[in-house]
């Protein structure tokens, strides 16, 4: 899966590739830790930073990947920042 992120302290977009379903909205790409990679090559993993800052805004389909509903995807993977989103 082709995922988008949107910073929402700076605006700026980048795209990661081959995340399945199930890591980007329960494994380790569901909260900010890994969510900074495509944006800065650094992960967070030494301590959670939470879900505030990186929200995916698009997702595509890779050769071989399973069906799956872009909505569906991407309201999962939003699904814990939506307090700070209230506040956007």
């Amino acid at each position: 899966m082709i995922v988008r992120y949107l910073d929402l302290e700076t605006g700026r977009k980048a795209e990661d590739r081959g995340l399945s379903e199930f890591r980007l909205t329960e494994g380790n790409w569901s909260c900010d830790c890994n969510r900074r990679i495509p944006f800065d090559g650094v992960s967070g993993a030494d301590t959670c930073d939470g879900c505030h800052r990186f929200i995916v805004y698009d997702v595509e389909a890779e050769d071989g990947d399973e069906p799956f509903s872009a909505v569906d995807v991407i309201r999962e993977a939003n699904s814990e920042y939506y307090m700070r989103l209230r506040a956007v």
